[in-house]
């Protein structure tokens, strides 16, 4: 008669051990003969996914897929999958997945995603004005709109406003050369003498906004020294017509025989009180600044333009800018 008995002695784990096999054969007068076989099972394979493994992508940020699930199996007990991600932040950044299945030897097989995130969709605004440009009256500007953002990968968008004026129009402003004392700019009782004038081919600008403000700039040269001068900025607001102008005190300045009643048709500026006018000094008077106001005492102080505007002839023109300055230092009249 054979007999046969089996013992296993557990490993380290539940797949590592020994089978102890033993056959005795014994026959009639109890005499036995005895085999032994060891078996050493061993665990050293890793587990195998079972699921199409995702790959490596480039992704836009609001079109991130969703995590896969995966399982495993193992060839000698069972498997378990963790999962793992680990992402960074800020407008292009990469997102790392992980998972791993490790059977109950602790043999693992690891398979590794990396997500590269793309955000290349600018934000859409919200309550910008559909027209991009409006013709308005000066005084009838629209207040700007609160305009907000949303963004398909930023929760807080930041919009930033910027306003930018500017001119309606550029004219050149020439000097006063008609058989007159040239005076195209008069610095009367401040002790920088009377006549400064754009030489040729130096004139000023003119230039209107839509805001309703104008300003006159360029350079001006003494006419009897032509090494002094001044750089001009000079602001002034409206604009406004004679029945406007007349309204807030006003009048014109000019020939009555020349002008006739060309004033009713002339446009009308004050100095701005909002823009600083001044004018630099250079030459010799470098280091001189002016600063322009309006002569609330004097009601013809005022810019006035239009046909015989300036005061001298039948041609269009303007005159009368202010004599009413601050600011000078140093000199007679100050």
């Amino acid at each position: 008669m054979v007999m046969f008995d089996e013992m296993r002695i557990d490993g380290d784990c539940a797949n590592r051990y020994v089978l102890e096999r033993k056959w005795t054969a014994t026959d009639a007068c109890g005499n036995s003969t005895s085999h032994t076989q060891l078996v050493t099972v061993e665990d050293n394979s890793a587990p195998m996914f079972n699921e199409t493994l995702p790959l490596d992508a480039t992704v836009d940020c609001d079109a991130i897929p969703t995590a896969e699930t995966l399982t495993a199996t193992d060839n000698c007990g069972m498997a378990t999958v963790t999962f793992n991600e680990v992402g960074e932040s800020g407008c292009n950044y990469t997102i790392t997945r992980t998972w791993t299945a490790v059977d109950e030897c602790g043999n693992a097989a690891i398979h590794t995603q990396v997500l590269t995130v793309e955000d290349n969709d600018g934000p859409t605004l919200v309550g910008a004005p559909t027209d991009p440009v409006i013709d308005v009256d000066c005084g009838s500007i629209p207040a700007a709109p609160m305009v907000t953002a949303t963004d398909n990968c930023d929760n807080d968008v930041d919009v930033t406003y910027t306003e930018e004026l500017t001119n309606e129009g550029s004219y050149p402003v020439y000097g006063h050369d008609n058989g007159f004392v040239r005076r195209g700019f008069w610095l009367n009782g401040t002790g920088f003498g009377k006549n400064y004038d754009f030489l040729p081919g130096e004139n000023g600008t003119f230039e209107v906004f839509p805001d309703g403000t104008a300003r006159i700039t360029g350079t001006v040269d003494n006419l009897e020294d032509a090494g002094c001068g001044w750089d001009l900025e000079v602001w002034f607001r409206g604009p406004y017509n004679w029945t406007e102008w007349s309204a807030m005190g006003n009048t014109w300045h000019g020939d009555p025989a020349i002008v006739g009643t060309n004033y009713l048709d002339w446009t009308y500026y004050i100095v701005d009180t909002v823009n600083v006018s001044t004018i630099t000094g250079s030459g010799c008077f470098a280091g001189e600044v002016l600063t322009i106001v309006q002569d609330a005492a004097s009601p013809d102080k005022g810019l006035q333009i239009g046909l015989t505007a300036n005061s001298k002839n039948d041609a269009w023109g303007m005159v009368r800018c202010n004599r009413h300055l601050h600011g000078c230092s140093g000199q007679p009249g100050c």
